[in-house]
């Protein structure tokens, strides 16, 4: 399945630089509003990863997602976190310049999925020099680390479920548990990314 184009109100955010907001932003530490403005630029990442793939299926797999970054080998190894229920995911560079995602594996695989997904989007902000440059703008350690997280949340969801396809998909069925097993993520994720794409209200 190909996606399409990116909706009008993407567009519209995204027709100048987003970032030229973030300075205001942040010196107002109006913190939801930058977190709105780095989350708007990490959608319109995606859809080009989407855009960029030679193919794409429900649910999302982590394919497109390593084709846009072709240069590096990728390896996903799970591990046990029941020791440390709070950590769900990490992700590290071997020696060798490969991409290693580490996901619990004791859990759902909706957890799985966007444990693994929300490692990617932290790759994804690594690789991006001007995400880097305009977070570490964030003086306060645990101010930035909060963004970063949730940044890495919301387009993990935008990532598992993409905005064009979902349109589409809605369409032929407005149901919030159907699209969610159809995608392979929780209502909750789900829910996330009708609101935010402005397909529901409430």
């Amino acid at each position: 399945m190909q996606p399409s184009s990116a909706s009008p109100a993407t567009a519209n955010v995204l027709r100048h630089n987003p970032y030229q907001e973030l300075e205001r932003a942040y010196y107002e530490r109006n913190y939801p509003r930058a977190l709105q403005i780095h989350a708007a630029y990490f959608r319109d990442k995606i859809d080009k990863i989407f855009m960029a793939s030679s193919s794409v299926s429900l649910p999302i797999g982590f394919e497109p997602f390593q084709e846009y970054f072709s240069g590096f080998d990728f390896y996903y190894q799970p591990f046990d976190n029941t020791l440390n229920d709070t950590l769900w995911g990490r992700w590290e560079v071997t020696d060798d310049g490969a991409i290693v995602v580490r996901y619990a594996d004791n859990c759902p695989k909706v957890r799985q999925r966007f444990s693994i997904a929300h490692e990617l989007m932290h790759v994804y902000g690594y690789h991006d020099p001007e995400f880097k440059m305009q977070i570490d703008k964030i003086r306060t350690p645990w101010v930035r680390k909060k963004i970063i997280e949730r940044v890495a949340d919301k387009s993990a969801a935008y990532y598992l479920v993409p905005e064009p396809i979902l349109r589409e998909t809605w369409k032929e069925t407005p149901n919030a548990d159907y699209q969610a097993k159809l995608y392979g993520v929780s209502r909750k994720t789900m829910e996330i990314c009708l609101k935010d794409y402005g397909i529901i209200t409430k």
